[in-house]
Formats: structure tokens, sequence, C-alpha cells
């Protein structure tokens, strides 16, 4: 498990790097707009389309930054009012869920890049399938992420059941 976990924190590191220099990008690409528009009286044509597909990715690995450190929107006031032991249990399920929920994303993410790889932007030429690959990748760092909570989630349920069962057994 630490092998594990030294290898998410180091994906996070990397991603938190990525989306420092996309967020840049974007910035750069707005200021640059900015500026042609009012100083120059003349707009860039491809500093919109760049700063859009910049925000689109840093979004979409900005939330898989969240999910390392589950950040996620929950229903905090129910899980806190839930039983250790139950909330462990919904814990475990949340986690499965959210991998259900990845491996689709990823599934259909690949089948949209796939579609639209052939497709370019109007402005720059992107290939627009690197733009919609965001959805995969974000959505396979997410599944790293959460299989690091679930395994972390299931041995913190195993020892709330161990501590449990001796607990009854000692009666």
């Amino acid at each position: 498990m630490e092998t594990y976990r030294k290898i998410t924190n180091g994906l996070d590191k990397i991603v938190t790097w990525i989306c420092i220099l996309l967020f840049s990008i974007m910035v750069f690409a707005a200021g640059a707009q900015i500026l042609a528009r009012y100083v120059i009286g003349n707009s860039l044509e491809w500093s919109e389309e760049l700063a859009r597909y910049m925000f689109i990715w840093s979004v979409l690995l900005g939330s898989s930054m969240v999910a390392k450190r589950r950040g996620h929107v929950g229903v905090e006031i129910v899980m806190m009012s839930l039983p250790e032991k139950i909330r462990n249990y919904a814990t475990v399920l949340a986690d499965v869920l959210s991998m259900v929920f990845y491996g689709i994303i990823i599934v259909k993410g690949i089948e949209v890049s796939q579609v639209t790889m052939m497709q370019f932007s109007p402005a720059n030429e992107i290939r627009m399938g690197l733009v919609y690959a965001s959805i995969p990748v974000s959505g396979i760092i997410m599944m790293f992420y959460t299989i690091e909570h679930l395994i972390e989630d299931l041995k913190k349920l195993s020892a709330t059941t161990t501590s449990a069962s001796l607990a009854q057994g000692g009666k």
C-alpha cells in the first residue's frame, strides 16, 4: 500500500504542475486577447479558443486533484450522523460507486476522443480529440486515487469489524 501511495502522491505532484502550467497558458492567452483588443484594437483569432481548451483541461485535472483529497461535495451531515460501522460501509459504497462512474467516463471519453480526433478546431487547428481526451485522462487519474481510498476504507472497515467482534466475544 505504501508503494501505491507514493505513486499516487507523485502523480498528484505532476498533475498539480500540469494544472499550474495550463492555467498560466490560459491567463496568458486571455491577457493577450484583452491587450490586443483594447490596446491594439484588433482581436486575436487564436487566444479565446486556446484559453477555453486550457480551461477545460485545468478543470478536469483539477477535479482529479480534489478527488485525491476527498474534497468533492458529499453529504457530510448525513455521514457524520451515522454510526461508525455504517459510515464505514457507506464510505466503501461511495468509493465503489465512484469507480463505476469513473469507469463509465473513461470508456465514453475514449469513444468521444476517437470520434473527434479527425476534427480540428477552427482557429488553432487543434485536434478536437485532444481536447476531449481530458475526460478519460482525468477519469483514469481519479480511478487511481479512488483505488487508494478504497484500500484505506476497506482496512478501516476491517479494523472496525474486527474490534466489534472482539468486543462481543469478550462479553
